[in-house]
């Protein structure tokens, strides 16, 4: 009898699209804030499916919200209530700046550049000619290139032969 699964099949382990424990904490505790924010959880798909952007929105629409509940109260000089608003004011801030983005594009510097005139001086009265001419004058700059290099170049042939001062020696273990 053969053992163990057919190819294709799955056996025991978590079903696909289960969450695991972390996640579903931490749905929990998203869906917690939105309460004590004052505000109706939202459909799990319809969370799911909101991009960054939109969540920063809906971020910086809650801190907003609260700034403006705490600033009657800052404004009477509750201590407690103006260290909410400067906080929930810094996060309606943050997630402002981050989403700045997304909504307005990046200004980009662009040198104006003159336009040059082209010098270049060919002669001739057909196309072929004018070809030619061209095709000797880049020949031209490549021969001068390479004798410009090869004056600056280092002389790297070997020397005459060696020159030993040591008697010849044929190996018998006796000096001659």
């Amino acid at each position: 009898m053969p053992r163990g699964s057919k190819p294709g099949e799955r056996r025991g382990g978590r079903e696909k699209g289960t969450p695991n424990k972390r996640t579903t904490e931490l749905a929990e505790a998203a869906s917690n804030a939105l309460v004590n924010a004052g505000r109706a959880p939202l459909p799990e798909i319809v969370v799911l499916r909101k991009l960054g952007k939109e969540r920063l929105i809906e971020i910086d629409e809650i801190a907003m919200a609260l700034v403006y509940k705490y600033r009657a109260a800052a404004e009477e000089g509750d201590v407690v209530a103006e260290a909410l608003l400067w906080k929930y004011l810094g996060l309606a801030l943050d997630a402002a700046a981050r989403r700045a983005p997304y909504e307005s594009p990046w200004l980009a510097a662009v040198a104006v550049r003159e336009q040059k005139a082209d010098d270049r001086v060919i002669t001739g009265e057909s196309a072929r000619e004018r070809l030619l001419q061209t095709v000797l004058a880049v020949i031209a700059a490549e021969d001068a290139e390479a004798a410009a290099r090869a004056e600056g170049a280092i002389d790297v042939t070997p020397a005459a032969g060696p020159t030993h001062n040591e008697p010849e020696d044929d190996g018998d273990g006796e000096a001659a």
